[in-house]
């Protein structure tokens, strides 16, 4: 279900170094704690319902973080727009997949023509899909290129053995990007973003980002992707150990590091712009629903820049890649389901959505025990 947001998400690509750096702090600068006034009251309303306490177990609480992130106990969710972000990564070259950037194009097509697997869940859950080029290294059909938001920023990053996958303007042009999404959703009446990403190559990208910023070994925290040998696992495992290595005098001064440099130096396009619609998210006050380990390493990213984002974030599943749990516990957050997904796209979070209708119609239409008569359930 392709909306029509694309007019409003702003191009980056020919602002100065100065220029990106202003906006950027400008945005970040935003970021403030969401309401927790609204949040309590919705939780005083999920306790005035004529149900056991806590009976809808966590999503009863996501629709109270709905509430605290819009500042409003009415919540509601009719509109949802979903950012596809697309781009190759260099590492590559370091043979850590099965398949080659070819693949990151073809898929990017598919979306475009409103033919993916997200584009079909998509239909189901009335969510508007957009797929953003960031930095797909293949040419595509002209034709279907017309369909996918072009803010390509470079045909895809850097080996990050070689050099730092990004430079610092191209960083700031992927996250810009990503929280310009947010805004230009936000201004359109949308009421929840949910955030995806294609790229060949971003489970490597997405486990050595984790990997920096948790300060983890990268056996703990890299799995096999879309599909690996055992073999080819432990040539991952030692690439992502080494590009963390190389690059930790860059991103880590004194024990501290900075998040925007570790996206720079062995991120990706895709994964620095999902960073930039979670800080949009919280800039913007709109509730973002996480994907699978790719977007929460984005989202670990987003927390450690500004931490407040992190009241602005819906878990949606729990990935079967090695380094999801260590996020989710790092970020505090407990994802409602499980079920062994790994197909990326934001179908995960796209999966999340009729379970929070669902919740909400309680919420919203539910008697309460006044209404009924009878005396309330009291907190153990």
């Amino acid at each position: 279900m392709i909306g029509n947001l694309s007019e409003r998400i702003a191009d980056w690509r020919s602002c100065s170094s100065d220029e990106l750096k202003k906006i950027y702090k400008e945005r970040v600068g935003r970021i403030t704690p969401a309401d927790h006034n609204a949040g309590e009251a919705a939780r005083r309303r999920w306790q005035s319902i004529a149900k056991p306490l806590g009976s809808l177990g966590l999503l009863e609480e996501d629709i109270a973080r709905i509430a605290q992130i819009t500042g409003d106990p009415d919540v509601r969710m009719d509109r949802s727009a979903l950012f596809i972000f697309c781009a190759d990564n260099g590492v590559v070259k370091e043979a850590v997949t099965q398949t080659g950037q070819d693949v990151t194009a073809s898929v990017t097509e598919v979306i475009g023509r409103d033919e993916s697997c997200s584009a079909h869940m998509g239909r189901e859950t009335g969510t508007e899909v957009y797929a953003l080029d960031l930095g797909v290294a293949s040419a595509m059909n002209p034709e279907i290129y017309r369909t996918v938001i072009d803010r390509r920023i470079r045909r895809g990053t850097s080996d990050f053995l070689e050099e730092p996958a990004m430079t610092e303007d191209e960083v700031r042009m992927a996250v810009l990007t990503g929280t310009d999404c947010a805004r230009a959703a936000k201004e359109a009446g949308m009421d929840l973003i949910l955030g995806g990403e294609m790229g060949i190559g971003n489970t490597t990208t997405g486990s050595a980002v984790a990997c920096a910023l948790l300060d983890a070994d990268p056996g703990e925290i890299t799995g096999k992707g879309a599909g690996f040998t055992d073999e080819g696992l432990r040539h991952k495992i030692d690439v992502v150990g080494r590009g963390v290595a190389l690059h930790r005098q860059i991103y880590e001064t004194n024990g501290e590091k900075d998040a925007l440099k570790v996206l720079r130096c062995v991120g990706g396009f895709d994964i620095a712009a999902l960073c930039g619609l979670y800080l949009g998210a919280a800039a913007y006050r709109i509730p973002a629903v996480i994907d699978g380990f790719i977007a929460s390493a984005a989202a670990l990213a987003a927390v450690s820049i500004a931490p407040d984002t992190r009241e602005f974030l819906l878990p949606s599943h729990m990935s079967g890649e090695g380094g999801m749990k260590r996020i989710m516990e790092k970020l505090k957050l407990v994802p409602p389901i499980t079920a062994g997904l790994h197909l990326g796209e934001g179908t995960g979070a796209l999966m999340l959505l009729p379970l929070l209708r669902m919740t909400l119609a309680v919420y919203r239409n539910m008697m309460t025990f006044d209404g009924m008569g009878i005396d309330a359930y009291r907190p153990l």
